[in-house]
């Protein structure tokens, strides 16, 4: 609420937030709740290493980016977006290992 008073239908300002600005926040931190909560529990449909979580605590770090916050000069939009990006691709990575992951259960042959 202190990085996006947006959540409490409130512009940084202190008067009323538009509709739009509302959604995307809590959208943003809807998507940033996710890789973060993964990257602290350490699991993300399957147990995680030390690696993988790293690589969720950036992208949910990025979508917490407070407003006012620039990092190296950009706007908390692109910070955001790039927040995005990387969780995706983070997803798609770890979904592409998960598929290569050969499967343990059922694979032993049974003597008879």
């Amino acid at each position: 609420f202190v990085y996006r008073p947006q959540l409490l239908m409130l512009d940084p300002s202190g008067e009323r937030s538009g509709w739009l600005a509302i959604l995307i926040a809590f959208a943003l931190v809807a998507l940033g709740t996710l890789p973060l909560a993964a990257a602290l529990a350490g699991h993300w449909r399957r147990p995680l290493s030390l690696a993988p979580r790293f690589l969720l605590l950036v992208p949910a770090l990025a979508l917490f980016w407070p407003a006012g916050g620039g990092l190296l000069e950009l706007p908390v939009a692109w910070i955001n977006l790039l927040g995005v990006a990387l969780l995706g691709v983070t997803l798609a990575a770890l979904g592409r290992q998960r598929d290569a992951a050969p499967a343990k259960a059922g694979t032993a042959s049974r003597g008879g």
